[in-house]
């Protein structure tokens, strides 16, 4: 779908996220995208992860992001664009968090493998020992 760029609010900038009015956040197949879903956003052969928001009041086909996405997709503001959203799995969701600009989302993703991986040595070296006090 063509949306013409414009930018986020100052509290927004540096959060991995662009608003896009309800009724132009959709997939390839005209399906609605949730608010608060990531999503990969496609322009003129690059992409990036995004979580999209809406925008309160706007009926307008645009989308508002900062200057380091716009950086990063190549495109300017107030200039319109074909733009694809594609929502992501689990996996691309916890990508986007893990190299996330916010610490409110990279921290808790990066704790989260780091009590995930601790866990799983605690199993094996649970079963390992269990495994030695039964062979004797």
């Amino acid at each position: 779908m063509r949306l013409r760029v414009h930018q986020l609010a100052a509290e927004e900038v540096y959060r991995d996220m662009a608003r896009v009015p309800e009724e132009y956040r959709l997939d390839r197949e005209g399906k609605r995208i949730p608010e608060a879903k990531i999503c990969e956003v496609l322009v003129e052969a690059k992409s990036k992860l995004l979580i999209l928001r809406g925008r309160q009041g706007c009926y307008e086909p645009i989308i508002c992001v900062d200057e380091k996405t716009r950086d990063s997709l190549g495109i300017k503001e107030k200039s319109d664009y074909e733009f694809q959203l594609l929502p992501v799995g689990f996996l691309r969701e916890f990508a986007w968090a893990w190299n996330a600009t916010d610490p409110t989302y990279w921290i808790p993703a990066r704790l989260a493998i780091i009590s995930f991986s601790l866990s799983v040595l605690s199993l094996v070296l649970g079963i390992v020992g269990l495994v030695v006090a039964f062979a004797n």
